[in-house]
């Protein structure tokens, strides 16, 4: 929207446009998700190329799909995780049998307490039903996706991937600027000084920048400290701090660095998780939406029907994130 179309807006209808870029109510997409049978899928049937071993069989490994920006709740676009989905997923899973549980991961992160919340669940799920969980990063897993990636005992990341971004944003925008132009005063009336804290609308003090740094600070260490549960000795915590200031990693470096723990293709990985539970070869399932024709190893995420004005209203959306914003 122009400057010269925003002039002849009445007032109302000005703040309904300046508003509505911090929501992300849309009605784009496909069908309400919550509404859709999830159905038990095959999406790759290996076998080991090493001679059998007597007693061993092909073993079932129950996929979780992290793909796409985490968000706290259902995505009306489509193409995001969040942890309802997630908990719908264990539900259809509850009655069958698995011997392990394979995180695929490729997300640039998102909602700091989303992900927390997924990580967390992907925990107690893997406690209650005794299996090890593994995750293979494909193509990206940053911020809380790496953070969700903590679930796992092993983690392995395609040749070609991105790891890291380990740190915290607290995101806003404002309007003062654009609203002097246009002739639009902001008005509140509150109850305390903070009340109106990251408001587009008003300026930032700086006792105010100061409390949410404290904030920030404490959403930081909350990950550092979910790291070093997940990656024990195999990453120093003087190492750690020292890569964790939001910096970006290929898979080398990530592996170097001790961020995750082998470079492979995922046909490889899953070879390797055969021999790690004693299988013969594994056959990778998981529970996915009904409707499409094309899921298999590669593509487990949903479709997307999230417009370029949609995406805009997610990146200008105020909150604490785990989430970089390069890969968005």
């Amino acid at each position: 929207m122009s400057l010269t179309s925003l002039r002849f807006l009445s007032i109302p209808a000005l703040l309904l446009s300046l508003s509505c870029f911090n929501r992300v109510n849309l009605s784009l997409g496909p069908q309400n998700e919550s509404m859709v049978t999830l159905h038990e899928t095959t999406l790759y049937e290996t076998q080991s190329n090493r001679l059998p071993v007597p007693g061993t069989a092909q073993k079932n490994v129950l996929l979780i799909p992290i793909e796409g920006e985490i968000l706290g709740e259902m995505d009306p676009g489509g193409g995001a995780v969040y942890p309802g989905r997630i908990q719908r997923l264990f539900e259809a899973a509850s009655a069958t049998r698995f011997d392990a549980i394979l995180v695929k991961v490729s997300s640039p992160g998102g909602s700091a307490s989303a992900s927390d919340t997924i990580y967390r669940m992907i925990r107690r799920y893997a406690q209650a039903r005794n299996v090890p969980v593994f995750v293979h990063i494909e193509g990206m897993g940053a911020s809380g996706g790496y953070y969700i990636a903590m679930s796992g005992g092993h983690l392995n990341a395609a040749p070609v991937s991105l790891v890291g971004s380990i740190g915290v944003i607290i995101r806003t925008f404002g309007v003062q600027g654009l609203m002097e132009k246009v002739g639009v005063e902001y008005r509140s009336i509150k109850s305390g000084k903070n009340k109106d804290i990251l408001s587009p609308f008003s300026e930032m003090t700086e006792e105010q920048k100061a409390s949410l740094q404290k904030q920030i600070d404490q959403n930081y260490e909350t990950f550092l400290s979910v790291i070093r549960t997940g990656r024990g000795q195999k990453l120093p915590d003087a190492v750690l701090r020292r890569i964790a200031d939001g910096n970006i990693y290929n898979a080398e470096q990530a592996k170097d660095f001790g961020l995750i723990d082998t470079v492979s293709p995922v046909e490889d990985y899953l070879n390797y998780i055969a021999r790690q539970i004693g299988a013969s070869g594994v056959r990778v399932f998981s529970f996915l939406p009904e409707g499409r024709k094309d899921y298999n190893i590669y593509n487990t995420a949903l479709p997307t029907g999230i417009s370029p004005e949609a995406r805009l209203m997610r990146l200008v959306r105020s909150g604490v994130y785990y989430v970089w914003e390069g890969g968005l």
